[in-house]
């Protein structure tokens, strides 16, 4: 279930972050926005470009941002994104050793009631 719904009217902060990768040797664009009820939300996408790979290291960059959504109780949003090639993708990491790491999230998302 993509859908976050919030269970109080009000002002929300949402918030988020996501690791965008890229494994081919062509830069290509990933577009991010927001839809709320199942509806796109106006002048909330955004489109940046994903690094290609270089040196046998695939293109990696991180999308990060955030939107202040008035909401009834019940609302939900969702966050859609689309890449202009197969090629991107927003990969997990598992946490890893040598040295330790912890994993690293295809996406973190925050939402914050910020005023009734």
């Amino acid at each position: 279930n993509s859908r976050i719904t919030v269970k109080a009217q009000g002002v929300y902060n949402i918030q988020f972050s996501c690791q965008l990768e890229n494994s081919d040797s062509q830069e290509h664009d990933a577009e991010i926005w927001l839809a709320k009820n199942g509806t796109n939300v106006t002048e909330s996408s955004t489109i940046i470009g994903v690094p290609a790979k270089h040196g046998g290291v695939n293109g990696h960059t991180v999308a990060a941002w955030n939107f202040f959504e008035a909401m009834e109780r019940n609302d939900y949003v969702e966050l859609y994104w689309q890449a202009a090639s197969t090629t991107v993708s927003m990969p997990h990491r598992a946490a890893t050793t040598s040295p330790t790491r912890p994993s690293v999230p295809s996406i973190i998302l925050t939402v914050n009631l910020v005023s009734i």
